[in-house]
């Protein structure tokens, strides 16, 4: 750590050739030990201590391991205040910064949360506190990685109006800063889409796993008692018709599945179109006064129809 001169050193004209340079080579260390004024330094964690001489610096894992743990940073080339900017030297080699370790330049990082550095693009900013003999977070930097940044506002981020629109994934990496993120991303579009999230809290379902569908799942029963069941609007029905018609279903969709709670108390006569497939016993069955309770399957072309005993 190079210690400023007294600026008299610099500024009184009484100032000796030998001061005045020995001023300037102060003025010239400290400068170069900021930010920015010099080139990074490569260290090499070492029973979790590395001991830097400069602002920029690209931390190894000790041996090349491919994980390591930097829990102290000494501060003995560092004055109070001092600013320090971390890195991982390779993203192969992940590289912790562990909160509040004990010990002399300790880091104490935002929300107790240990900064996870598995990429050459993350970065750490750190300020030495003298009073505690410690390093604080003043901010972590994500890189190339389209995270919204601690504190950062998501309007400044991610434009409302869609002004800016991203071309990549959002990254969230969740309570655990780790290794494990989750990516939010499209498939390339080939025209505008829109998709509209409900005024409702809830969670998503994924296609990708197996669903036990809870009660704001589960098809809700639509009235219809003209005997046309359209498959895009539920897939369980109450029906009481009261004029005769033909059992069809409308907007077929592969997999639909269901039940009609057909109650034929008037006795109407009740044909089939020729995508409703149903046995001629159970056509001839819902024609008669009762109440019947029709399962049907949909294959996106035909509604396959089975019907129950009657109930009444």
């Amino acid at each position: 750590m190079t210690t400023l001169t007294h600026l008299s050193k610099l500024t009184d004209p009484g100032t000796s050739e030998g001061d005045f340079q020995e001023g300037l080579g102060a003025l010239y260390g400290v400068v170069t030990e900021l930010l920015g004024a010099s080139g990074e330094e490569a260290l090499t964690i070492s029973a979790g201590l590395v001991t830097p001489t400069k602002a920029l610096i690209s931390i190894d894992s000790e041996g090349s391991a491919a994980s390591d743990d930097l829990s102290n940073i000494s501060p003995t080339n560092h004055p109070n205040g001092r600013l320090v900017l971390l890195r991982a030297v390779n993203a192969s080699r992940v590289v912790t910064v562990k909160h509040l370790s004990g010990g002399s330049g300790q880091v104490s990082l935002t929300g107790a949360v240990d900064a996870v550095l598995d990429d050459t693009s993350k970065t750490l900013l750190l300020r030495y506190q003298s009073s505690g003999d410690k390093w604080v977070e003043v901010l972590r930097s994500w890189g190339s990685y389209a995270t919204l940044a601690q504190g950062a506002k998501a309007d400044t981020a991610v434009q409302k109006d869609g002004s800016v629109p991203l071309t990549g994934p959002l990254v969230f990496e969740g309570s655990t800063d780790d290794a494990y993120e989750t990516s939010l991303t499209v498939t390339d579009p080939t025209a505008d889409r829109t998709i509209t999230l409900p005024d409702a809290s809830g969670t998503l379902a994924l296609t990708e796993r197996l669903q036990t569908w809870s009660a704001p799942q589960r098809g809700s029963v639509t009235s219809d008692n003209d005997l046309s069941f359209d498959l895009s609007v539920t897939n369980n029905f109450s029906c009481t018709p009261t004029a005769g018609g033909a059992l069809t279903f409308t907007n077929h969709a592969s997999g639909h599945s269901g039940f009609v709670l057909l109650d034929n108390s008037a006795g109407v006569a009740i044909t089939a179109v020729a995508t409703t497939k149903i046995h001629a016993d159970d056509l001839a069955a819902i024609n008669e006064i009762g109440v019947y309770l029709l399962a049907y399957y949909d294959n996106g072309t035909n509604a396959y129809v089975t019907v129950s005993r009657s109930f009444a």
